[in-house]
């Protein structure tokens, strides 16, 4: 449940960033947000095993 409300607040916080360059196609922007969302997934799971040690 954590990481689907992490997911979902990465891509969030990514579209504004990513929709600021002007010659991106919406393809490109959902492909970043999709990478930023799966490196704040990765984060998350990190953040998971610290607490769980």
């Amino acid at each position: 449940m954590k990481k689907m409300l992490l997911l979902a607040l990465a891509v969030a916080l990514t579209l504004p960033l990513v929709s600021c360059k002007k010659k991106e196609t919406l393809g490109d922007k959902l492909n970043a947000a999709a990478e930023s969302a799966k490196d704040a997934a990765a984060d998350a799971q990190k953040d998971v095993k610290k607490a769980i040690e």
